[in-house]
């Protein structure tokens, strides 16, 4: 028996994330816009789970759930951003009531840069074994 909620919360005003729906198409990694959006990011994410003698209840992971994030978002003195980092999540994001956290992502470090594209070769994560080299976008 339990009852979890887990919680994404961002540290700047500006930063969240943006479920987006895309059904996976067998065969093709690429499933997500080529770009993130630019606006009407959510300053927090909340999911709940929780299991009783009836059976488990709450929120049910999609398969066609993804999500693309925004990062480090700053802000001029008229609220415009000026600066920004964006990414994407594929797939849900896992969790329990146990305390795990999993997810795919890929952020893009060039600062107000929303293209989602991702070249391995240029990945930041140096000298990584072979079970943590990235095999999809």
């Amino acid at each position: 028996m339990y009852d979890a909620m887990f919680t994404v919360t961002f540290a700047n005003k500006g930063d969240g994330i943006r479920p987006v729906y895309v059904t996976p198409i067998n065969g093709s990694v690429f499933r997500l816009p080529r770009n993130a959006p630019e606006d009407e990011y959510l300053a927090n994410l909340v999911r709940q789970s929780s299991r009783d003698e009836t059976g488990q209840h709450g929120d049910k992971p999609r398969e066609d759930e993804n999500y693309f994030f925004r990062v480090r978002t700053k802000k001029d003195g008229q609220g415009k951003i000026i600066s920004a980092l964006y990414g994407k999540i594929h797939g849900e994001i896992g969790w329990s009531y146990e305390g795990y956290v999993k997810f795919t992502y890929y952020l893009n470090p060039t600062p107000n840069d929303r293209n989602m594209e991702f070249d391995p070769k240029k990945n930041l994560f140096k000298k990584l074994s072979s079970l943590e080299q990235v095999c999809e976008p």
